[in-house]
């Protein structure tokens, strides 16, 4: 199953509106009236510019959001009156959608007006994030009167080409009597004599300490005076990850990598918490404090929870030196250093939580003991314990831990690791020398049964046997389930992943998986071999669709008449099945290294995502130096019509003669030899 729900979140300061530094009141808002925006008729039906008021910002329906089919990338103008007369503005929150990161705003202006004249506040440059870009003004304004947005860019579609823009919330806010502010925080933390908050200057008094705004700083500072206070676990040092969208793009294969790379063991407790940055030379550091115990609220189905399934998170973007956290919960936290290339140039950052507690973690990369990681489930402060692998990263309940992995931790990361490797080495990352420090997060749910989004793979809580007890993880149908989910992370997008194949290409990845461990092929155990043949093979239709043929029970995914997902995987399996047998089990590293050396077809237009369909049969000759036009033909890959193929979406293809064509001539010239064998009747 895939899904999609939020990944990153950024913040302006290291703050979120809800939660102003050492305060639990949250201001009060200052409404907007009559907003508009132009061009107009971007809107998409029910995402109109009105939901930018309405205090929600969770689902397509509760933000605004332009048409899905995309809009011409120009200027837009969100203009609203401010019921400001005798107010004061303190601080503008531009809150982007809650889930998924379709068209937040990448660029823009803000402007505010006050006695008929508008003043530039602020040149917006957005991250790809669902928190808060915040603007704590350096100067209240008095009585404001209308502001207005102006959106030069965005993220857009992120699937594709298509440009859209998407938003949550505008919050104008009159601050509470007494808030505690940046200028506040930086004053105060005036008083250490480094970034890291390990020592008081030297001339420090006592009365020095008494003069202190913030209390939070103020008490540490005194621990410090006293000298009762010692770093113990709770410094360390990060090093920097290869960014999850860079790597995405790099390889093709989406953003499904962990968000949560910097572990720290640390729990943080609701209220007021300090963090301490030391220095960072220009890198962006953030703090993240998921909810991985959330649930649907009490009364709804799981499966029907308006704020959907995915991970729910706060996010703070850190300074050098002092950062007040307030959070409305704790929780683990996780330090989120990414760049964008060559991590291991770039040095590791400090950062001291004082306030929080340590709950360890579970590393096999440090040389961590089974005798570790027992010890780690006695002693957890947090529900959930987090473990690292060489390519996994684990956030599982310690109750559940404790039940199927006692006394196995290592076997439990070693076996999650086994499946990685082999998904890397199919997807050519292991010939091509790409291996990166990055992981892929398994966590707990409580949604649903198991699903793939933009933080990783997700496990329903109560199938944690299913994914908690190590030999489960590579046997078998539980086996089939991580590495069908983690493949959703590592498939390739679009060479691989055409419209029709969402569940399909992930499961290349799977079946090698399966059946590399010793399992018994899922394809040969339920005959699917046999009925794909009966069905597909020979009929002139396309593996991905009946044209005007089947009846109501071929229906897959909600598109009548479309084939069944593990019977268009046949084909797929046959050509490594094939060249395997022939001695040549690199078949499928090397089409996937071919396709990243070269752009995907379509220009991201969805109608036209069959072309790497086409563009696939041409690289499998050229890669296989084989004549494979027969048995793509059989299969129908040379299907010449219209296909209505339901995907999680809509792909309406109109493939045409000269499109087959193309391709046919292209391979005919290579002048390749043809199948040893029938590639057709291949099976496992």
């Amino acid at each position: 199953m895939k899904k999609s729900t939020s990944i990153f979140l950024f913040i302006i300061l290291i703050l979120n509106i809800s939660q102003i530094m050492g305060q639990t009141n949250k201001g009060t808002l200052i409404p907007l009236k009559n907003i508009t925006i132009s061009p107009s008729n971007i809107a998409q039906s029910g995402s109109g510019i009105e939901n930018i008021a309405d205090g929600k910002h969770n689902g397509d329906g509760e933000i605004f959001h332009t048409l899905w089919e995309g809009i011409p990338k120009e200027d837009i103008t969100i203009e609203a009156d401010l019921d400001g007369k005798g107010r004061i503005l303190d601080v503008i929150n531009i809150v982007p959608r809650s889930n998924g990161v379709n068209g937040i705003i990448k660029k823009g202006q803000l402007w505010i007006m006050t006695k008929g004249k508008y003043q530039l506040i602020e040149t917006i440059e957005g991250e790809l994030s669902n928190a808060p870009y915040q603007i704590e003004l350096d100067k209240a304004i008095k009585s404001p009167e209308k502001i207005k947005l102006v959106i030069t860019d965005s993220y857009g579609d992120m699937g594709s080409a298509r440009y859209m823009v998407s938003l949550g919330e505008i919050e104008c806010t009159t601050l509470p009597e007494g808030a505690i502010t940046k200028a506040m925080v930086l004053k105060d933390a005036e008083i250490f004599s480094d970034l890291t908050g390990t020592a008081l200057k030297s001339n420090i008094k006592k009365k020095d300490i008494e003069k202190m705004k913030v209390p939070a700083l103020k008490e540490f500072a005194k621990t410090l005076f006293n000298k009762t206070y010692k770093t113990g676990n709770l410094i360390a040092k990060y090093q920097p990850y290869l960014n999850p969208q860079v790597l995405g793009q790099k390889m093709r294969i989406g953003d499904g990598f962990s968000k949560y790379e910097g572990i720290t063991g640390i729990v943080l407790e609701k209220g007021d918490n300090i963090v301490f940055l030391g220095e960072t030379k220009g890198a962006k550091i953030r703090l993240l404090v998921p909810d991985w115990l959330r649930k649907a609220p009490e009364g709804i189905k799981p499966t029907e929870d308006p704020a959907g399934w995915g991970l729910a998170k706060k996010e703070f973007k850190l300074q050098e030196g002092a950062n007040l956290i307030h959070l409305e919960k704790g929780g683990n936290v996780y330090v989120q250093y990414f760049v964008d290339e060559n991590p291991e140039n770039f040095k590791p950052i400090t950062v001291h939580f004082p306030t929080g507690k340590f709950n360890g973690y579970f590393d096999i990369t440090r040389g961590d003991t089974n005798d570790d990681f027992d010890e780690l489930l006695e002693t957890a402060i947090s529900p959930i314990l987090d473990m690292r692998g060489n390519y996994t990263q684990v956030a599982f309940p310690v109750d559940s831990l404790k039940v199927y992995t006692k006394g196995k931790g290592i076997e439990l990361l070693n076996n999650f690791d086994k499946i990685l490797k082999l998904q890397r080495d199919i997807l050519g990352w292991t010939k091509e020398g790409f291996v990166p420090k990055n992981h892929i997060l398994a966590r707990v749910n409580f949604h649903y049964y198991m699903f793939r989004d933009h933080d990783g793979v997700a496990y329903k809580y109560d199938v944690m046997r299913l994914v908690a007890e190590p030999k489960s993880v590579i046997t078998g149908d539980p086996c089939w389930g991580f590495s069908h989910e983690a493949g959703h992370v590592n498939q390739m997008q679009p060479q691989m992943t055409w419209g029709g194949m969402t569940e399909v290409s992930n499961n290349i990845l799977t079946m090698y998986c399966h059946t590399t461990l010793g399992n018994t092929s899922r394809l040969k155990r339920q005959k699917v071999y046999e009925k794909a043949r009966d069905i597909i093979l020979d009929k002139g239709i396309s593996y991905m669709d009946f044209p005007g043929k089947a009846d109501e029970n071929t229906n897959q995914y909600g598109g009548k008449g479309n084939t069944d997902v593990f019977q268009r995987l046949v084909p797929f399996w046959q050509l490594h099945l094939y060249f395997t047998s022939q001695g040549y089990p690199d078949f499928y590293p090397d089409l996937m290294i071919a396709m990243r050396k070269q752009e995907p077809l379509g220009d991201g237009n969805p109608e036209k995502s069959y072309l790497n369909m086409l563009e696939f049969c041409r690289l499998a000759c050229e890669v296989s130096k084989t004549d494979l036009t027969e048995f793509f033909q059989r299969w129908g890959f040379f299907y010449v019509g219209e296909l209505d193929v339901k995907d999680y979406g809509s792909y309406n293809y109109t493939i045409t003669q000269e499109d087959v064509d193309t391709v046919k001539d292209a391979i005919a010239k290579m002048n390749l030899p043809k199948p040893k064998t029938d590639i057709t009747l291949m099976e496992d």
